[in-house]
């Protein structure tokens, strides 16, 4: 076996042991923000600001972890002698799937910051829609602030867990996928 050969299989190793380490904090980060944002006092008061500012350090944790990713990939196609159309559209999915996680995580972000500014969002006006289809059961004026601000905080709430849901999945696919690939030791 030569050096570079060596080389090689020892970089990859590393990144997969790096990779293992960032899943695990990973799925801790994300454990800690699904039990604090669910937490059922934060209803009557929504921390819309402080929620946006650990949603963006998940975001920044989520991008750094996914170009690992994308590089562990690159690193495992090649280790496979190169791209093969299936390696191809496995490596295809998951930039498209990395690209769907941030977009909606961004979104989030952006209705948590609405919220924080008091701005009623076109979403929570959907859901504020289908919670009271009759025009009696929409909130007073006086009660308006508070009914949309509680419409709001459940509608990020949906979309957070959906997201966490989408993220697990994902990244559960893709441990899978990756042993797939990894080169027997």
């Amino acid at each position: 076996m030569s050096d570079s050969t060596v080389n090689a299989a020892e970089k990859l190793a590393e990144m997969f042991s790096g990779w293992k380490v960032e899943h695990e904090q990973l799925d801790a980060t994300m454990l800690e923000l699904f039990q604090w944002i669910n937490d059922p006092l934060h209803a009557s008061r929504p921390p819309y600001s402080m929620a946006a500012e650990r949603l963006r350090g998940l975001l920044t944790q989520l991008r750094v972890h996914f170009a690992h990713e994308e590089s562990l990939g690159e690193m495992l196609a090649a280790s496979h002698g190169g791209a093969t159309h299936e390696i191809k559209g496995v490596r295809q999915r998951v930039q498209s799937e990395h690209q769907t996680l941030g977009d909606r995580l961004e979104a989030i972000i952006d209705e948590l910051v609405r919220g924080s500014k008091g701005s009623p969002s076109v979403s929570a006006d959907r859901v504020s829609q289908r919670s009271f289809p009759e025009n009696n059961l929409l909130p007073s004026n006086a009660d308006d602030r508070e009914g949309k601000e509680s419409t709001l905080w459940g509608s990020i709430l949906v979309q957070f867990n959906l997201f966490y849901d989408l993220l697990e999945q994902h990244e559960e696919q893709e441990e899978e996928t990756v042993q797939w690939l990894r080169p027997s030791a």
